[in-house]
């Protein structure tokens, strides 16, 4: 009984331990940088940096958990983890790399702290920089054009690794996690300017939604974005072919979701239209999932019960949810069924 007590318990860290965001990882890493940088242990960044040999990545991974441990300090595991994802990185895409590192770095240091970029050796090396003009050209161009070959970097091996995820299960719920990861941090950014136009944004939207329900594909599989009638117009349209119980007892074929990226909470009367999209549909859609990033006000949550009397149910998302689903790459259908039942039902 003791043996599977433990074997319980260590089966739960593991899980907990998978879930833990990568931004966490590098934040722990930040804190023992401090440390180094204050000259209280050897450092790791000569191993990290672009002089010397690539260390093999576990070498330095379980030495940089060893230091935390000696230190007394939080997140070994997770430390050792990023720095043996960064050097990983480092040998297979250098380009990608770098920028994480330096951010790295740059996070660890005071903010008034003054930073200096040497470009000399770099514009030296290219034969950018004969004359004093030249060189200040070229540093006035670095970081744009620097960006512009990371996009082009990320995007095309983007373009591989969806192609491998077509013939491998796995790489594919991974990559569409890394989509929806990538669209959420452009959700934010477009919402925080406030500039892109309604269409623009509702798009992102659903287009995070899609890659979410993708993970979980052929079970929910996307048949349009934009479905269209002659009466109305229906955000992501999903064929149901879940074979948990939960789901096969609710005998719905058709999911229907509808995705707001308003600034203010949804309310009542969207509510209702939507109500009215699914029971044209009849037998065929007793599901549904109202987005909305900005959330729902408290009558649209209590009117949520009153559609269960119809026999279907109406599931209700805000952008924490949809934050919590991308980085703890959960489910969406898991969430559902716990989290979202909750709000279904009144809680």
């Amino acid at each position: 009984m003791t043996a599977e007590m433990d074997a319980a318990d260590t089966e739960k860290r593991v899980d907990e331990f998978t879930r833990v965001p990568p931004e966490a990882d590098l934040r722990y890493l930040q804190e023992l940088l401090r440390h180094q940088v204050g000259g209280q242990s050897d450092s790791i960044l000569d191993a990290l940096n672009y002089e010397d040999e690539v260390p093999h990545p576990f070498h330095l991974s379980f030495s940089s958990y060893r230091e935390m441990r000696k230190l007394g300090l939080k997140g070994a595991a997770e430390v050792s983890r990023a720095v043996e994802s960064l050097l990983y990185l480092r040998i297979d895409a250098p380009l990608l790399a770098w920028p994480l590192i330096i951010c790295v770095y740059l996070g660890c240091l005071d903010p008034d702290s003054i930073v200096e970029l040497d470009l000399s050796d770099d514009a030296a090396d290219q034969l950018m920089a004969e004359n004093e003009n030249d060189a200040k050209e070229y540093a006035a161009n670095y970081w744009t054009e620097s960006a512009s070959a990371l996009a082009g970097t990320a995007q095309s091996l983007g373009r591989l690794f969806g192609v491998l995820s077509a013939f491998d299960g796995s790489l594919s719920r991974e990559f569409w996690f890394a989509r929806a990861a990538e669209l959420l941090g452009q959700i934010r950014a477009m919402n925080e300017a406030g500039s892109e136009t309604t269409k623009k944004k509702g798009d992102a939207l659903e287009g995070l939604v899609e890659s979410l329900l993708r993970t979980e594909d052929p079970e929910l599989r996307v048949i349009e974005k934009n479905f269209r009638t002659a009466e109305e117009e229906i955000d992501v349209l999903v064929s149901n072919g879940l074979k948990d119980p939960f789901w096969s007892s609710q005998g719905s074929p058709l999911i229907l979701i509808e995705c707001k990226n308003w600034r203010s909470r949804v309310g009542v009367p969207e509510l209702r239209v939507f109500e009215s999209k699914m029971r044209d549909r009849g037998a065929l859609c007793r599901i549904g999932i109202f987005v909305s990033l900005a959330g729902f006000s408290r009558p649209f949550l209590d009117r949520l019960k009153s559609f269960q009397e119809t026999g279907g149910i109406i599931f209700a998302l805000d952008g924490g949810d949809l934050a919590q689903l991308v980085s703890e790459k959960m489910r969406v259908s898991e969430w559902l069924r716990v989290n979202g039942m909750r709000r279904a039902l009144g809680s």
